[in-house]
């Protein structure tokens, strides 16, 4: 099987070896343990990348937030640096926004993303060739 599947009532991952994609969708509010318990369970889900001939970090990642809310600005920081976690670095990665006060949020914990309020248009863009990074 080329997909692991985690689903937990507050997120769930998705990996897509064989299409080198990674869709986390985050629900509700979080707290501390949801967060660290998302991190573990992502970590062990991009496991499965280098058995199919993808080296970690040449994955695409789409994170949807179209189920998540606005969170404590201590989780919101915290969600921001798992993006700078090494061990779940990604090729590219793209932020489904489409509450705009999420969106703001996003933006500022995660500002070096790119950002979409079109899950289509994201998941385009991700799975473009690397030479075309049209928006």
């Amino acid at each position: 099987m080329t997909k692991t599947i985690v689903e937990d009532p507050y997120y769930s991952i998705v990996v897509d070896a064989r299409q080198r994609l990674v869709v986390t969708t985050p629900r509700g509010l979080w707290d501390f343990a949801i967060a660290a318990r998302f991190l573990v369970a992502q970590v062990a889900a991009l496991d499965i990348l280098p058995r199919y001939g993808c080296p970690l970090g040449q994955q695409v990642t789409l994170i949807d937030c179209s189920e998540w809310i606005v969170q404590p600005q201590q989780i919101a920081t915290m969600m921001g640096g798992m993006l700078a976690d090494p061990r779940l670095a990604s090729r590219r990665i793209a932020i489904l926004a489409p509450a705009p006060l999420l969106a703001m949020q996003a933006r500022r914990v995660a500002g070096g993303q790119r950002f979409f309020a079109d899950r289509a248009e994201a998941l385009a863009w991700l799975l473009a060739p690397e030479d075309d990074q049209s928006p």
